[in-house]
């Protein structure tokens, strides 16, 4: 089975988790390629390799090493809604708000 993975999009057309993927160097861009690969197969994730963000209904976060990749189901597919490094233990509000807002446009 499977399921097809897709990129949040502006309404300029811009694509801005895969910028952020495509930014990386190339070992990080091929482990983070590798884990949204292991989604589109697998269909749901657990832990250690994705988390729902509590509080948030329908939001998940990707977790390759130290970047966090959010996203959601949506008609049938995963939409890939926002991308960061992360610095500190504990997820900025600011990049859970943002991953929202595109789940909710």
């Amino acid at each position: 089975m499977g399921i097809k993975v897709t990129y949040f999009e502006t309404v300029r057309g811009d694509q801005p988790v895969r910028g952020y993927i495509d930014s990386l160097p190339d070992k990080e861009r091929a482990k983070v390629k590798a884990l949204i690969d292991y989604l589109s197969e697998k269909v749901v994730l657990n832990e250690p390799h994705a988390k729902k963000i509590s509080g948030y209904p329908g939001l998940y976060e990707l977790r390759p090493g130290n970047h966090r990749v959010f996203y959601c189901y949506h008609e049938g597919r995963v939409v890939l809604l926002h991308a960061f490094r992360k610095k500190s233990d504990k997820t900025p509000q600011r990049e859970i708000e943002t991953a929202c807002n595109r789940m909710n446009s």
